[in-house]
């Protein structure tokens, strides 16, 4: 049985008339079902197509809408969460907004991050993840191309996500990395209520071949918990993977009085502690600055909540400069390098 039809050519403006019928191999055809169609030219700027989820209005109190993450591979697709109540997995085709597949449920509760998609490395696009956290501390990844759940699981130690998850691919990934890790590893980072004791975890995306039992999918390869001596507040801002030096950049808020560390460096080999800053309560993500030559990071901005505005160098890590002026309000996304200055 066909589920779409394509007529063409067509023109525009005009009205065209279709039934749908059914018939068995002797001829005989149903009665079928009508149906028109009126092409138009695409207005530029206009909306192309609309998806709707067909929920109730949101209350006052409901979080904001997740965005989409858009995709081009060989899925094609956009995914997003509902978010109404946070439970079903959306996907639609980029072009059409025709879905994809239908609605994964999954067994998160309020989901509050975007959803990151990554290629599952060696399967050259066959395979691939849609990975979101959610306010339980929950973690599930879904299979992008069937639609289904792969794994999903609760890490010790994280109570909430908001940060959306960012996947380390062992096939961009260097020597010491792949000698170390045998599958590619996806970085979450918590949002406790604790101001101390946050915790940043790297999760196998799927089995590791060398000791899948061992290793299976979801399982922890590592991870850092703010402590006394090393507190780490909330993480709102999204981690950035450094692949040239196998690091990752966090922001986070800085403790009840502002003084605590707000940018941290971790080894992504194995969760140790490269550099930390104190640079004011973070809810931004990291801005990078990169070579031209090599597209390695160079610079690391960082805007805090005061408005302040810093820039580090990466290697040696360092403080470049502090901005001469404050911003006059909070930074809440990222700073962008112009590269054309």
């Amino acid at each position: 049985a066909f589920e779409t039809f394509t007529d063409s050519p067509v023109v525009n403006g005009a009205t065209y008339f279709y039934r749908i019928v059914t018939f068995t191999p002797s001829f005989d055809y149903s009665r079928g079902v009508a149906t028109d169609a009126t092409p138009t030219t695409p207005v530029p700027g206009g909306i192309a197509w609309s998806f709707s989820l067909a929920k109730p209005s949101l209350p006052p109190s409901a979080p904001p809408a997740l965005p989409p993450i858009p995709v081009t591979t060989v899925t094609d697709g956009l995914f997003f969460v509902d978010s109404f109540i946070g439970k079903s997995v959306f996907s639609v085709n980029d072009a059409t907004g025709s879905p994809l597949w239908q609605p994964a449920t999954s067994p998160q509760a309020m989901a509050r991050t975007a959803m990151n998609w990554a290629p599952v490395s060696g399967t050259s696009l066959a395979m691939s993840r849609v990975v979101a956290g959610d306010s339980p501390g929950r973690v599930t990844a879904i299979d992008a191309i069937a639609g289904q759940p792969a794994w999903s699981v609760t890490v010790p130690g994280v109570e909430n996500i908001v940060a959306t998850p960012v996947t380390q691919l062992l096939e961009f990934s260097d020597g010491t990395f792949n000698a170390t890790h045998g599958s590619d590893l996806v970085y979450i980072a918590s949002a406790n209520l604790s101001s101390r004791s946050n915790a940043i975890v790297a999760l196998r995306l799927t089995d590791d071949p060398t000791n899948p039992v061992g290793k299976p999918a979801g399982s922890v390869a590592w991870q850092f918990t703010g402590s006394a001596n090393s507190p780490l507040d909330r993480v709102i801002g999204v981690p950035f993977i450094d692949y040239a030096l196998n690091r990752l950049y966090v922001t986070s808020l800085a403790g009840p009085n502002g003084t605590q560390s707000s940018l941290w460096v971790f080894s992504t080999i194995d969760g140790s502690v490269v550099a930390n800053f104190a640079l004011g309560p973070v809810s931004s993500s990291v801005g990078i600055g990169f070579t031209f030559d090599t597209l390695a990071p160079e610079t690391l901005y960082v805007a805090n909540d005061t408005g302040q505005l810093y820039a580090l160098s990466v290697e040696p890590l360092a403080l470049k400069w502090t901005g001469a002026a404050n911003l006059g309000s909070p930074v809440v996304s990222f700073v962008w390098q112009d590269f054309n200055t």
